[in-house]
Formats: C-alpha cells, structure tokens, sequence
C-alpha cells in the first residue's frame, strides 16, 4: 500500500511518520496492493486532527479524529477505518482480501463483537436541475438554504462541482471529473 502524509500547520517527526507506517501496516491486509493511503494532520488551535484515507479501485474509506494529541489519533482513525470493514465486509467482498476478514483477529477495534447493521435503502430520491454558477454563486445558494452542500456546474467551465460547509465553518469545493453539463443534461 502506498502511503502519504501531508501536513497543514503541524509538523511531523520521524519517529511519528515511522509509527503511522507501521500501525497502517496492520490492516494494510485487508486491501489488495494497488490500494493507496492519505494522511493528513492538521493543528487547529490546541486541537491536533488526523483525516486517514484509503482508495481503491472501487472504494474509498475516510476517517478522522481530532484531540489534544496526534499519537491517540493514530488508533482512533484505524479503530475506526477497521471498522467500516468489517461492518460492510458483505458489500465490499470484492474489494476485501477475503482471508483477512474471515480470520477474526481485528487489529484496531476493541470490541469483540461487531454489530452487524440491516442493509441499507433508498428512502428518497430526489431530482433537481443543476444551475450554472460561478462559485460566489453557489457560495450564497449554499448560505441561503440550510444544506450541508450544494451542487452546480461551473460557469467557465461546465464541470459540476460541489460546494460543502467544513467542520471549520469554511467551504470546500470537490470538482466532479469526467461529468460536463451542456445544454441542461449531464454529460459522462
């Protein structure tokens, strides 16, 4: 698994970045080797955050936790990352290595039982059209209706983006490749 550790307003030592290496090293055996791993630590005042991501092909598993000490970090995040593994194993059979499920011995999650969840179904579907705005624009649909995110295609360039509120109180854009809106229909 390739690894990847950035910082925002923290600085990391060695040692840290030698620990998180070895910790990631005990459940690199439930993805296949393409699989990559992100790292990020921040400082946000007196609270240091750790956000673990890890890609494959098909799935992505996200993680954070935030406390006084980035090292309590690193278990809470593969405490949690192990978790979703498990707890979804059914649905991710293709992407798991199925033996590191099946041995039972998880590396990070404390309990021994893991509660199994029912499936889950689609409650609602909902359609709307997408506006084309700049990203001011959507800055203040987002603030005008009371979302967590909005969705829109980008007045240059018709790529549709989503706007998010952060935990911080800032936003976040994700821009949404390989989708195109021309003429009001979405183009893949």
């Amino acid at each position: 698994m390739e690894i990847t550790i950035h910082t925002r307003n923290y600085i990391t030592s060695k040692k840290f970045q030698d620990l998180v290496e070895k910790k990631l090293l005990r459940i690199e055996k439930y993805f296949a080797k393409d699989a990559s791993c992100t790292v990020v630590c921040s400082k946000i005042g007196n609270t240091e955050r750790m956000e673990l991501t890890i890609s494959t092909k098909t799935h992505s598993f996200r993680a954070q936790s935030e406390s006084k000490n980035m090292f309590s970090n690193i278990d809470s995040v593969l405490s949690k990352i192990e978790r979703q593994i498990v707890r979804n194993k059914e649905k991710l059979r293709a992407t798991i290595r199925k033996e590191a499920i099946e041995e039972k011995r998880y590396a990070y999650s404390k309990t021994k039982q893991i509660v199994k969840l029912a499936p889950a179904q689609v409650k609602k579907n909902k359609s709307f059209e997408i506006k084309i705005l700049s990203d001011k624009e959507a800055e203040v649909n987002l603030a005008t209706l009371d979302h967590n995110f909005y969705i829109y295609a980008d007045e240059a360039t018709r790529d549709v983006k989503v706007m998010y509120r952060r935990a911080d109180g800032h936003v976040g854009i994700i821009d949404v490749t390989n989708a195109t809106i021309e003429a009001g229909k979405t183009k893949k």
